[in-house]
């Protein structure tokens, strides 16, 4: 069904037939809704994995690879950047930003691959001391050859891990800010704002509201 649309005299409805997860406040189906919120938190979720990885790999890769001193300069300003959740970031900027689709996961996006380039410098780090890379330095091959023949495969399992955690994140900062109300406009069905809606009706006896979203991001 369409998860606009408002069905007269079925304000608040219980799970039925008809509306598998009730209906909201407003008479619209709450399963509608929840489905249409998961589709955006997918779409949201590849945003801002895109950001977190082009940055994240980025630096890890500059840090590991360029001199030591500027190597130690970047991982400095990480470490400080890391003193604070991210979350606290993304509140700050989400604040000043108008709040759309595309928005919204570039700002947790940016504001969220610390974590990885961290990780990235760790492991390039420890591959650079490898016996094969020694080797190939000593045979002269080009940081470019050794960037794509060894770096870049040995980072491979971290990316893994990166999208799964990631993912994760995306859902639930999407949810925060929603709920908090620096999310998308009100009356777009996000997760977040399933979650924000149904909290005024849960203590009227309205528990679908809150309870399918919630497993949703569950």
């Amino acid at each position: 069904g369409n998860p606009y649309e408002m069905y007269i005299g079925e304000n608040n409805v219980a799970p039925s037939i008809t509306h598998f997860f009730g209906t909201d406040a407003f008479g619209r189906d709450v399963f509608s809704r929840t489905i249409a919120g998961a589709g955006y938190s997918i779409l949201m979720i590849v945003i801002a994995i895109s950001v977190v990885l082009v940055i994240g790999v980025s630096v890890g890769v500059l840090s590991s690879l360029a001199p030591k001193w500027l190597g130690d300069k970047i991982i400095l300003v990480l470490d400080f950047m890391n003193s604070l959740p991210s979350i606290v970031y993304i509140l700050l900027v989400a604040s000043l930003v108008k709040p759309t689709l595309w928005t919204i996961p570039v700002i947790i996006g940016l504001c969220s691959w610390m974590t990885i380039a961290r990780q990235v410098r760790m492991q390039l780090l420890q591959e650079k001391q490898q016996p094969y890379i020694l080797m190939a330095k000593q045979i002269e091959t080009t940081r470019w050859h050794r960037l794509k023949r060894y770096y870049i495969p040995a980072i491979y399992p971290i990316l893994g891990i990166t999208v799964i955690h990631e993912a994760i994140h995306v859902l639930f900062a999407e949810a925060t800010i929603s709920f908090l109300g620096f999310g998308l406009a009100v009356n777009t069905p996000t997760l977040g704002n399933l979650l924000m809606d149904a909290q005024s009706y849960f203590l009227l006896g309205a528990w679908w509201n809150i309870l399918f979203p919630g497993l949703f991001i569950a």
